[in-house]
This record gives C-alpha cells, sequence and structure tokens, in this order.
C-alpha cells in the first residue's frame, strides 16, 4: 500500500493561495513587499501611517495565522 503526504500538500496549496492574496493586496500600497511563509505573513519596506490599518485589515481577512510586520512606518 501507499502513503501520500497530503500534509505538505496542503500546506503549500494553503501558502501558495495566500501568497496569492497577499500579493494582490499589496499591489494597492506603494514600499509595501509580503512574504509567506507557513501561514504567516512577513511585511517589510514601508508604509504611509493612514495605510497601515487598511493594509492590515486586508491582511486580515485572508486569515493567516499572523502578520510580523515590519513595516518603516513614514
Amino acid at each position: 500500500s501507499t502513503v501520500q503526504n497530503n500534509v505538505t500538500m496542503k500546506a503549500e496549496n494553503t501558502d501558495y493561495t495566500l501568497r496569492t492574496q497577499v500579493q494582490t493586496i499589496i499591489s494597492k500600497y506603494n514600499g509595501v513587499q509580503a512574504d509567506v511563509a507557513d501561514g504567516v505573513i512577513v511585511l517589510r519596506g514601508s508604509i504611509e501611517r493612514s495605510q497601515i490599518q487598511p493594509l492590515m485589515t486586508e491582511l486580515n481577512n485572508v486569515n493567516p495565522k499572523k502578520i510580523d510586520n515590519q513595516l518603516a512606518i513614514q
């Protein structure tokens, strides 16, 4: 009998889906870059203070495990 490891596939698919959603969101915000690994979104780059809240709201809506915000606020 063959054992198939579906867990890794699911994790990769989830990250892939999350990455796609995150890229779509951050494309609206100049200067923001994001990496996705294991359901965690890591934000880098810079953002205007007024845009932090809308960005965080949108990112929370895609249900990441965590958002690691390393953005420099301008």
